[in-house]
């Protein structure tokens, strides 16, 4: 379907409102999407200098290789218009409530294994309002 060149996804109607998903893994890529066909501008934050996750790091080339994966998720950007931040960690405070003041709302779909540290994060969870995890408070 890639190779055909069809655009099976738009980005919905844009409601005005900018949202921040931390990660670039399966989960934070579909949340991208997700939000783009509801209308959401998303700016994606990834710690690592291309897509990651469980995908990537997790399955054997014999069931999708890496550069399927790659090819995929630029099909996928190419069509809803995502913005993807590589080489760009979240790890303090102050780069938390600067998200927090430049947008909406703020999804952390990071795994545990990434650059992101884990107790930092649950130490500040619920100082931003505007911030969800998907493990932890659920959608």
């Amino acid at each position: 379907m890639i190779d055909s060149g069809k655009h099976l996804f738009q980005p919905g109607k844009d409601n005005g409102k900018k949202v921040a998903v931390i990660g670039a893994g399966p989960a934070g890529l579909s949340c991208a999407c997700e939000l783009r066909i509801m209308g959401y501008n998303v700016d994606v934050f990834e710690a690592k200098d291309k897509p990651s996750g469980l995908v990537v790091y997790g399955n054997a080339p014999y069931k999708i290789t890496n550069e399927e994966v790659f090819e995929e998720t630029d099909y996928l950007q190419e069509q809803l218009g995502y913005n993807v931040n590589y080489n760009s960690p979240i790890h303090s405070k102050e780069q938390l409530a600067k998200l927090e003041n430049n947008y909406d709302a703020m999804f952390k779909l990071s795994a545990t294994w990434s650059a992101w540290n884990r107790d930092y994060f649950l130490l500040y969870l619920n100082d931003y309002k505007n911030l969800w995890d998907w493990e932890l408070r659920g959608s």
